[in-house]
């Protein structure tokens, strides 16, 4: 989905989307008044259950479509083991380079990777951690257009 003028949220990244309704706290910024949605990665853990996943898992997809849509996904997970203790990984990475629906203007290009693991110390104490790299170059439309040369047709 094209959602020009905003920062894109890798949805295909997440494991599960939490709403989350009501005031949010200050540190979710000024403008989340209404609610915000909470982005959970995915992860090697099971949630129901809360044991890792039985075997390695993977998934590879290429998607194509209109004005030149070109998105490439990626993910691998599963079990393992550091120390003699148990643990979990997944990695997920996406690539895009697709056109644009709106006439004169670029379309995107991004790139995205990220990590997740999890290591059980004990029965009591887990170790979660992970991270995301995301470059993103598109064109972003605002309200503020200078002149006419800086507005985009549709």
């Amino acid at each position: 989905m094209d959602n020009p003028g905003n920062y894109p949220t890798p949805i295909g990244a997440s494991d599960r989307v939490d709403i989350v309704r009501g005031p949010a706290s200050p540190i979710y910024g000024p403008a989340k008044i209404g609610g915000y949605l909470n982005f959970n990665p995915k992860s090697a853990r099971i949630e129901e259950t809360g044991a890792y996943i039985a075997e390695n898992t993977g998934a590879l997809s290429y998607t194509t479509g209109s004005w030149d849509k070109s998105i490439l996904t990626a993910e691998i997970g599963g079990p393992g083991e550091i120390g003699g203790k148990p643990m979990g990984f997944y990695l997920y990475g996406e690539l895009e380079n697709s056109g644009s629906f709106y006439k004169n203007a670029p379309g995107v290009e991004q790139s995205l990777i990220q990590a997740s693991f999890d290591v059980d110390l004990n029965e009591t104490v887990q170790l979660q951690f992970g991270g995301m790299y995301h470059d993103y170059a598109c064109l972003l439309y605002t309200s503020d257009a200078a002149d006419e040369e800086d507005s985009v047709d549709l």
